[in-house]
C-alpha cells in the first residue's frame, strides 16, 4: 500500500512541475512523513531514458483510488480518511457526485471496520525485531550494521530467527552461520572471525511522555513510528571482582554477570533505538541511526514494574466496553499473594519498615543480612506512592468486575476479594495502614471521584460488590 502511495506522490510532484497540481507531494505527508523526504522534487522527465513520462490529473486520481484499495487490504482503515482528503476536493471541484458517493461509502465501511477491530482486538499490525550482522568476512559492508525488521501479524522471534538462519546458511554454508539469541550488546572483537553471526532481538514501539496521549489505539501505536525499545536484565554484583581476594601479580578472569539475581541485585538496561525512516515504509527493514541506553537500579526496576502494572490495569478499566476476560486475568495476576514474586516481593524487598533506617538526609539504607544497599529517599517515597496507586486501581478493577459478572461467578468474585484482602493486609504490614489512609485523603482530589470512592472502599467504607 505504501509503495502505491509513494507512486502517487511521484505523480503529484510531476504535475506540480506541469502546474496541474500545485501542491505536489506536500499533502501526502498526512499519510507518511517519509514521502516528503523521498519524493520532493522527484524528476520523471524520462522513463528508461527513451520516452517522456506523461501523467495527468486523471491518472493521479486513478492511482489514489488504487491506494485506497491497497490500504483497505492492508487493514489500515484509519488512513483512508487522510487519503480521501486528497481525493474529495478534486471531485467536489469537478462536481463528480458519483465519485463522491463512492468515496463516502468507502469511508463509511472503513470506519465501521475500525469500530469492529478496536472492539475485537483481533487486528494484528505486525511485530518488530532488531537484527545485527557480525562477521566482516561474510557480510562485508553490512558487518556491524543494525536494522529494525517489520514482520507480519504475530511473527515470533523463533520464526524470524529460523528464516534468517536458513537464508544465510544457503548463502554462506550451514557450518559458517551462528545465531545470537540474547539481547546483550556484542563485542565484535570477541567473536570468532571464521563465522557469520546474526543477532535477533524482539523490540516494541517506544513513545515518550509527550507522545503517549496521541498513541492510544493499536493503530496509532503502529503507524508512523521510528523509535523502539527492548530491555535486558543484568546484575552488577557478579560482574565485580573483589580486589581484596587478588594477590600481587595475580590476574583473575572477570566473571560474566548473570542476567537474573535477587531483587535487590536485579538491574535492567533499557535500550531505545531510532530508525532513519518511519514504519510502515516501502522497505521491510530500516537502518538504526541512534541508540540510547538507560540503566535502571534495582529500586528503579521495582518502580517501573509497578507503574507498568498500574498503567495496564487502568487501560483495561477505562476501555469501553470492558473486556471482562482480560480484566479478570490482569486482576488475578496483580493481587496474587506470593512472597517471592510479584508486587509483594518488591514491597518486602525495598519497603519493609523493619529493615529501613535513615542513613543520610537524602538516602535510605536497606540492610539484608550482611548486604547493605542505599537508595535515595525520593525513590523509596515514589515506590510507596506507586503501591498506594496500585491498590486503589486493583480495588477499582475488583468493583468493576463485581458490577459485570453474572451470578454463576459469585464464588470467583468472593475469592478475588479474599485474595485482595490478603494482599492489602500484607502490604499494610510493610507500608503501614496509617500511611495508606493519609494517601487516600491526599489523593482524593487529584484522582477524581472514582479514585476517591475507591480509597474509601479500600478501608471498608463502601464500594461495589457482587450481591452473593
Amino acid at each position: 500500500a505504501l509503495c502505491e502511495v509513494h507512486i502517487a506522490a511521484v505523480m503529484a510532484e510531476y504535475l506540480r512541475g506541469e502546474e496541474v497540481y500545485p501542491e505536489g507531494c506536500s499533502p501526502f505527508s498526512i499519510l507518511s512523513p517519509n514521502i516528503l523526504r523521498d519524493e520532493t522534487n522527484t524528476r520523471t522527465d524520462h522513463a528508461g531514458g527513451q520516452s517522456d513520462t506523461v501523467f495527468t490529473l486523471d491518472s493521479l486520481l486513478t492511482q489514489l483510488e488504487c491506494c485506497a484499495l491497497m490500504l483497505d487490504r492492508a487493514e489500515r482503515y484509519e488512513q483512508l480518511g487522510n487519503l480521501y482528503r486528497l481525493l474529495v476536493p478534486i471531485y467536489e471541484q469537478r462536481r463528480d457526485y458519483s465519485a463522491l458517493v463512492h468515496c463516502y461509502s468507502h469511508l463509511y465501511q472503513a470506519y465501521t471496520r475500525v469500530v469492529e477491530v478496536n472492539n475485537s482486538q483481533k487486528r494484528l499490525l505486525g511485530r518488530y525485531f532488531r537484527v545485527v550482522f557480525y562477521g566482516v568476512v561474510y557480510f562485508e559492508d553490512e558487518a556491524g550494521k543494525e536494522y529494525v525488521y517489520k514482520e507480519p501479524k504475530v511473527t515470533s522471534l523463533a520464526e524470524i530467527s529460523e528464516r534468517l538462519n536458513l537464508q544465510y546458511c544457503e548463502k554462506f554454508g550451514k557450518e559458517n552461520v551462528k545465531l545470537i539469541m540474547d539481547s546483550n550488546f556484542v563485542d565484535a572483537d570477541e567473536l570468532d572471525a571464521r563465522f557469520a553471526y546474526i543477532q535477533v532481538t524482539h523490540v516494541v514501539p517506544y513513545f515518550n511522555e509527550l507522545e503517549q496521549p496521541n498513541r492510544q489505539t493499536e493503530y496509532e501505536r503502529n503507524n508512523n513510528i521510528n523509535q523502539f525499545v527492548f530491555e535486558t536484565p543484568f546484575t552488577r554484583t557478579d560482574a565485580e571482582v573483589n580486589q581484596n581476594d587478588i594477590g600481587d601479580g595475580e590476574q583473575r578472569v572477570k566473571p560474566k554477570p548473570k542476567a537474573h539475581g535477587r531483587l535487590q541485585d536485579q538491574w535492567k538496561r533499557r535500550v531505545i533505538i531510532s530508525t532513519s525512516y518511519c514504519f510502515p515504509y516501502v522497505q521491510k527493514r530500516i537502518p538504526i541511526v541512534d541508540t540510547q541506553i538507560q540503566e535502571m537500579s534495582p529500586i528503579e526496576v521495582a518502580i517501573d514494574e509497578m507503574e507498568s502494572r498500574v498503567k495496564e490495569l487502568t487501560e483495561i478499566i477505562d476501555k469501553k466496553p470492558t473486556d471482562i476476560k482480560k480484566l479478570q486475568l490482569k486482576l488475578q495476576g496483580s493481587i496474587s499473594v506470593q512472597v517471592n514474586a510479584g508486587p509483594l516481593a518488591y514491597a518486602t524487598t525495598f519497603l519493609q519498615d523493619a529493615r529501613l533506617s535513615i542513613a543520610m538526609s537524602d538516602t535510605v539504607s536497606l540492610a539484608s543480612n550482611s548486604d547493605c544497599a542505599t537508595y535515595p529517599v525520593n525513590q523509596v517515597a515514589r515506590l510507596r506512592e506507586v503501591y498506594r496507586q496500585f491498590m486503589v486501581t486493583c480495588k477499582l478493577a475488583l468493583d468493576l468486575n463485581a458490577s459485570l459478572i453474572s451470578s454463576d461467578q459469585c464464588e470467583y468474585q468472593m475469592a478475588l476479594e479474599s485474595t485482595y484482602a490478603e494482599l492489602l493486609s500484607a502490604l499494610e504490614s510493610v507500608l503501614g495502614s496509617s500511611s495508606l489512609h493519609n494517601a487516600s485523603l491526599n489523593n482524593r482530589g487529584s484522582h477524581g471521584s472514582n479514585y476517591g470512592g475507591a480509597y474509601l472502599s479500600l478501608f471498608g467504607h463502601g464500594g461495589a460488590g457482587v450481591d452473593c
